[in-house]
């Protein structure tokens, strides 16, 4: 069984996950693309633009959550 549980409380977040390194990178894979798809459904903006987006918030997040 392979699985990610996210949830948040206030401003925190907690994770908890099952299966192996390279599946949960599958899961986020999947995840970061169906974001990509309803970013530029409601964005209108194309496909690689989402993509960027996505990309500057997971980056910008990891810097968040470093400090």
């Amino acid at each position: 069984m392979k699985y990610i549980f996210v949830y948040s409380k206030k401003e925190k977040v907690r994770i908890n996950t099952m299966g192996s390194t390279s599946n949960l990178l599958v899961m986020l894979v999947a995840i970061s693309r169906l974001l990509v798809d309803r970013i530029s459904k409601e964005k209108k903006v194309n496909i690689a633009e989402a993509e960027n987006f996505v990309l500057e918030c997971i980056s910008d997040g990891m810097k968040t959550i470093s400090k």
